[in-house]
């Protein structure tokens, strides 16, 4: 089983870590930055082309990154993920190559588009049913702030540009997501929307949007299951399947202050 993440893009084993780890290549962080629409091969594998040009900072190993991005199968332009204010730590060893590659030549600010061929992603094997065998990916990638170095602990979020600082930041944001909040639906509808917030089943809610089949949906599957159990015990439990026996009893003789063990009387197991 894979785990992949919001970004679609973590590693499917660690074998898979440990190869794509030791044939990484430091690509040179200037590299595809002579402007907009020439595409470079910045890595083995690994093209890019400059969207958006930018002077920002540039990036090192372990550098904590936030970014906005689409990925897609190049050969058919399905989207399989995509994130924003995605953080990551480059070259950490749970990124693909193609992508530590190409996210190393970035400088913040800018936005570039990346060809990654399968040698540098997910291989031979894909990661089906969402990467196919030898997928080509491409994406689209706007490296939106730098976040402090894994390696210097004093700098990690020190500078997110995201958290609000101020009062009136604050009150900002949470106008922001109040506007954001889409109305609330009745019905069907409103009983699917509130089960997805339920921690068991949310927690398996695609983060892409794509839907499961229908007997692979957790807000079916669990609830059946869970009334299948129920059901599947009324009914042994009223058929005589499930019965309870005292098989002794236990008092205290008050005339020699002992505790006693009594055998059970046909008349005992009947009133219990």
């Amino acid at each position: 089983a894979t785990g992949l993440r919001p970004a679609g893009l973590r590693r499917a084993t660690s074998a898979s870590r440990r190869q794509l780890s030791l044939s990484a290549v430091q690509a040179n962080p200037g590299a595809g930055q002579s402007g907009a629409g020439s595409g470079v091969e910045v890595a083995p594998g690994v093209v890019k082309e400059v969207l958006t040009a930018s002077d920002g900072q540039e990036l090192r190993d372990g550098d904590v990154c936030s970014v906005k991005f689409t990925g897609r199968i190049k050969s058919t332009g399905r989207t399989f993920a995509e994130g924003d204010r995605y953080q990551f730590t480059l070259r950490d060893g749970s990124m693909i190559r193609g992508w530590d590659d190409g996210i190393k030549t970035m400088r913040v600010g800018e936005r570039a588009r990346f060809d990654v061929a399968a040698g540098a992603a997910y291989g031979a094997k894909g990661v089906e049913p969402v990467i196919p065998p030898n997928a080509d990916l491409e994406f689209d990638v706007e490296l939106q702030a730098y976040l402090g170095n894994s390696q210097e602990i004093e700098t990690l979020f020190d500078l997110d540009p995201f958290v609000p600082r101020s009062t009136r930041q604050i009150q900002q944001q949470y106008t922001d997501k109040l506007s954001k909040k889409a109305p609330e639906r009745k019905g069907i509808q409103g009983i699917r929307d509130w089960l997805s917030n339920v921690y068991i089943f949310g927690f398996f809610t695609s983060e892409t949007g794509e839907e499961a089949p229908w007997f692979l949906n957790p807000n079916i599957t669990f609830p059946t299951l869970i009334v299948a159990v129920m059901a599947t015990f009324y009914v042994l439990f009223t058929a005589g399947g499930i019965t309870t026996r005292r098989d002794a009893s236990v008092g205290i003789d008050t005339d020699s202050n002992t505790i006693k063990v009594k055998p059970a009387t046909p008349e005992a197991d009947k009133g219990s």
